[in-house]
């Protein structure tokens, strides 16, 4: 179905939202079920992003189309979760001394006596983990592209020719057969945990040019999206499903 019959049924588009579903068959972690994200295309007419859509519909979009090595990108996820914990976990305040009435794990004073409540600077008890959060300026140290040269260990400082898992595989994941992305520091899915879709887009100081663009009106504040992984290391391909062309 070509742009112009896609949008004979919209009066105002304004933009263009493939829908992306992740191949998790790929990953050794067990998942059975895909997560799927919005990945709004920018730069173009609205026919433009619905045909550049379009021709990536079942198609898979792969880890080095959407990304380069030494780039900057941001990881935006889901941190891990820690349930309901008290001040001196949450918070790190200094425990009380030990003959302290009615526990020691407290905050003494939380405030004078007016104004009359309590402010949102002091530490309390509650939450801790599972929140929405990113971290920017992630370097891209290396693309590892599954079957090639640059899947394995192999620097130009040790040539032996080994794979990028350790002896004996990662804890609580395995071996790492698919396409990885090698980024400096950390990340926020750690092994072992539950596996969410994580976003990585980049940051404003970018230094390449964005996959999901459409014509030649594109823009350089374009934000990259990968979909399509529940680990750092496995599986770092997607395949458009589904168009969404909302109104304004």
């Amino acid at each position: 179905m070509p742009a112009r019959v896609l949008l004979t049924y919209l009066p105002w588009p304004a933009h263009a939202r493939p829908l992306s579903t992740a191949q998790v068959k790929k990953l050794a972690l067990g998942v059975k079920k895909a997560q799927l994200m919005e990945i709004q295309i920018n730069g173009g007419s609205v026919a433009q992003k619905v045909d550049f859509a379009y021709g990536l519909f079942e198609k898979q979009v792969t880890v080095d189309a959407v990304f380069q090595a030494n780039e900057m990108i941001d990881t935006i996820a889901i941190t891990k979760g820690h349930g309901t914990q008290g001040v001196v976990q949450r918070w790190g305040v200094t425990r009380l001394p030990r003959k302290t009435h009615r526990g020691l794990r407290k905050v003494a004073c939380i405030g004078a006596w007016h104004p009359a409540r309590v402010k949102w600077t002091v530490a309390r008890a509650g939450q801790m983990g599972f929140f929405h959060r990113t971290e920017i300026n992630k370097k891209i140290y290396k693309i590892g592209k599954k079957g090639e040269a640059s899947h394995g260990a192999a620097t130009e400082f040790d040539v032996t020719v080994k794979p990028i898992t350790p002896l004996g595989g990662f804890p609580h994941y395995g071996v790492v057969n698919e396409d990885y992305l090698m980024i400096k520091v950390r990340c926020f899915l750690r092994w072992g945990e539950s596996p969410r879709v994580r976003r990585e887009p980049g940051t404003d100081a970018r230094q390449s040019s964005s996959l999901l663009r459409a014509g030649p009106l594109s823009r350089a504040g374009v934000a990259h999206f990968l979909v399509g992984a529940t680990a750092p290391q496995a599986g770092l391909s997607s395949a458009f499903a589904k168009l969404t062309v909302t109104t304004r």
